[in-house]
């Protein structure tokens, strides 16, 4: 009898471990979150042409635009990130815009040929490793990431503030 509850005993003891090992590993006991600050780790990702980039690119600012593809709303912000990246190519930062989205192909190369393949455009249909990494999960909002020359997080925002983003931009372009 002392025995079977020792055995008992000794397979709960095992089972938490393994629970606990199992949420440590997949990140789900210490929280993940991005702060201001945090430092981004490169990550490698291909592009919807299929060319392989680099996320954050050393030496860029680099801002990732987290969007739904389906919702016209967020395509619509598209022109303005546009409209920032004018002013971006007219200075002299740094600076590499990568859009990213899941959803059908068609959709994408209807986004290319509009914008002149201005952005980098990446489709998270099947990896969505930049989902997981940046945490965007909703599909009806948007997020913007700002990532530092030093790869450091320096902005992250659910709204879209052009002219906010390019004083921000300056900033850490300039090595601040």
């Amino acid at each position: 009898m002392i025995r079977g509850k020792k055995v008992k005993s000794n397979i709960f003891i095992y089972t938490v471990v393994i629970i606990l090992f199992a949420f440590a590993h997949y990140g789900l006991l210490i929280s993940q979150e991005l702060v201001f600050g945090s430092h981004i780790n490169e990550i490698s990702v291909s592009n919807i042409e299929g060319e392989k980039i680099i996320i954050p690119q050393e030496g860029f600012v680099t801002l990732l635009f987290f969007f739904n593809i389906g919702f016209i709303p967020h395509v619509r912000t598209l022109s303005e990130l546009d409209f920032l990246l004018a002013y971006i190519n007219k200075s002299d930062e740094k600076v590499r815009i990568v859009v990213i989205s899941k959803g059908e192909k068609e959709k994408f190369k209807e986004i290319q040929t509009k914008f002149n393949n201005r952005f980098n455009l990446i489709n998270e249909e099947k990896e969505k490793k930049l989902f997981k990494i940046f945490n965007y999960s909703c599909g009806y909002c948007m997020k913007i990431i700002l990532i530092d020359k030093n790869s450091k997080l320096r902005y992250l925002s659910s709204s879209f503030d052009p002219i906010f983003i390019k004083e921000v931009i300056q900033r850490y372009s300039n090595g601040n």
